[in-house]
């Protein structure tokens, strides 16, 4: 049961996956002819650059909305939640896999698109050495923004299926997410600053803050899951409120 399970949400989140790494693919070549029509003249390293930038504020971000709001959101609107849910397998496992799934879809695509920002880098600068590429990465200011990248892409999924459990549609739980993603990590930016911005600044507490967050909305999102029988009516609602205090 299981394993039929994770291929069916293999299944749902196949096109995501499969969309993500093509356009993985393809964004150096939109940079490359952005450039080009703005006759700007690009550079190797500039190109890599660019790259990882776009990465981080829209590739990630918008497939990581993708993945999680299509992990309830879909089976709610097309009244399959209930055929799921009757079979011999607990909500809490079922919530689980549907999560799993979508992380799983989400690390894929981060990892494809690192490997073509790895042959960039080495397109970029040839000689490079590895350990010395090794070392500049884990360098505090570029730690600092790849946790953040990361996080960020954790809370867009941990938002995304947190709506996913709320709405009938998975385009309306990713353009929450989306909204809600950002307006979360500057909240939590805005109480450091007003207590002490220092600890907001370095890379592990920011790690663990971030995972703290998105752990939190991802508790809420399997308490509405677990309590809201098939996620309508009255017993939705009495979910919702011990959900939006956690």
């Amino acid at each position: 049961m299981l394993k039929a399970l994770l291929w069916k949400e293999w299944r749902e989140q196949r096109p995501i996956a499969l969309t993500g790494l093509f356009l993985a693919g393809l964004l150096p070549l939109f940079i490359m002819g952005g450039a080009s029509i703005m006759t700007y003249t690009l550079d190797s390293s500039t190109l890599f650059d660019a790259y990882l930038i776009l990465l981080a504020i829209l590739l990630w971000p918008l497939f990581a909305a993708a993945a999680g709001a299509s992990t309830v959101a879909g089976e709610v609107g097309e009244g399959t939640l209930g055929f799921l849910l009757s079979r011999p397998v607990s909500r809490f496992r079922a919530w689980a896999i549907k999560v799993l799934v979508g992380t799983g879809t989400v690390l894929l695509i981060m990892t494809g698109s690192l490997g073509v920002a790895l042959l960039l880098r080495r397109f970029a600068a040839p000689s490079a050495d590895l350990a010395a590429m090794l070392d500049s990465f884990l360098s505090n200011r570029a730690a600092f923004f790849a946790t953040l990248a990361f996080g960020m892409a954790f809370l867009f999924l941990s938002w995304s299926v947190f709506f996913s459990t709320l709405v009938t549609r998975p385009l309306t739980a990713a353009a929450a997410g989306i909204l809600s993603a950002p307006a979360c990590l500057l909240g939590s930016l805005l109480v450091w600053w007003h207590l002490d911005p220092a600890p907001w600044v370095e890379p592990l507490w920011l790690g663990a803050q971030l995972l703290f967050l998105g752990a939190l909305i991802l508790g809420a999102s399997l308490l509405i899951f677990a309590r809201g029988e098939l996620l309508r009516g009255q017993a939705l609602r009495r979910a919702v409120l011990p959900a939006a205090a956690l």
